[in-house]
C-alpha cells in the first residue's frame, strides 16, 4: 500500500515524509502533481521529475521542483467535488437562516483558492502565498444548479478565505447569481477592509444570508502585530451598514 500526504499540515512541514507509514507528501495544490505520481507508480516510471513532490531518499528529505498556482481556466476544468448524500442532508445551526427545520441540504464550495493578506496565524499565505485565484462564475453556479437539483441544497457555504477580497470579481460572482443562479441562501466569509455598502447590498440580493466577519480583535496594536493592521472604526462602520442591510 502506496500512502500520500497533502493538505495544510504537510504542505507547511514536509518534513514528515520521513515518517516510515508515509511514502509521499504532495505539496500545496494537489490534483495534477497527485495524477501524475498515480500514473508514474502505475507505469512503474520515475517520479523524480513530478513538481511539489517530497519523499524520502536515501534517508533524506527530497523535495521536486515547485508547480505553478492553478489559474482559472484550470480550476475550471477539474471536475466537481464529488459529494455524500448522507453528509449534505446535515442542517446548519446557531445564527442561521432558514431555521433548521426548514433546510433541506447544506454544501460547502470553494469558488478561489488562495488570500492577498499576509495574516501570521494563517497558513495560506505559507503555502500559496499571497495569491488569490477564482474559478470562474459561470463555473461556481453550474455547480450551485447541481447541488439545487441533484441533492436539494438549500443552503451553502463558500469557503473563500475571503468572498471580497476582490471586490470586482466577488460582484460579478453576484450578479451572475442573480441572474441565472438557483433559488439557494449562502454565507461566506469576509474581512471589514475588503467590502463595501454597494457590495453588501449586491451579496443580499444574489441571496446571501450571512457573513462570518474576521475581527479578530479590537485591539490595533494586536491586528498590527499579526499583520493585519485593521482598525476599530473600520469594523464598526461595516458592521453597522451590514446590520443596516440586514
Amino acid at each position: 500500500v502506496i500512502t500520500i500526504f497533502g493538505g495544510y499540515h504537510p504542505s507547511a512541514y514536509p518534513e514528515v515524509s520521513k515518517e516510515e507509514a508515509i511514502d509521499f507528501v504532495i505539496l500545496g495544490e494537489g490534483e495534477e502533481s497527485f495524477v501524475e505520481l498515480v500514473n508514474s507508480l502505475r507505469d512503474n516510471v520515475s517520479y523524480k521529475s513530478i513538481p511539489n513532490l517530497a519523499y524520502v531518499e536515501s534517508g533524506e528529505l527530497t523535495m521536486n521542483q515547485k508547480r505553478g498556482r492553478m489559474n482559472k481556466d484550470k480550476l475550471d476544468k477539474l471536475a466537481f467535488a464529488k459529494r455524500s448524500r448522507k453528509l449534505l442532508k446535515q442542517k446548519e445551526y446557531g445564527l442561521v437562516y432558514p431555521t433548521p427545520s426548514e433546510q433541506t441540504g447544506l454544501a460547502c464550495v470553494d469558488a478561489s483558492r488562495g488570500c492577498r493578506y499576509n495574516c501570521d496565524f494563517c497558513a495560506s499565505p505559507k503555502i500559496k502565498g499571497r495569491k488569490e485565484t477564482r474559478r470562474s462564475p459561470e463555473n461556481v453556479i453550474d455547480e450551485l444548479w447541481l447541488l439545487k437539483e441533484k441533492y436539494r441544497v438549500s443552503n451553502v457555504f463558500f469557503t473563500n478565505l475571503n468572498f471580497t477580497a476582490d471586490r470586482r470579481a466577488a460582484y460579478e460572482l453576484c450578479e451572475e447569481m442573480i441572474r441565472r443562479g438557483p433559488p439557494i441562501y449562502w454565507e461566506c466569509m469576509s474581512n471589514v477592509r475588503s467590502v463595501n455598502e454597494s457590495l453588501l447590498n449586491k451579496m443580499k440580493e444574489a441571496g446571501c444570508v450571512k457573513v462570518d466577519w474576521g475581527v479578530e480583535s479590537l485591539n490595533y496594536e494586536a491586528l498590527k502585530s499579526v499583520h493585519k493592521p485593521q482598525k476599530k472604526w473600520m469594523a464598526r462602520k461595516v458592521l453597522e451598514i451590514a446590520e443596516g442591510i440586514g
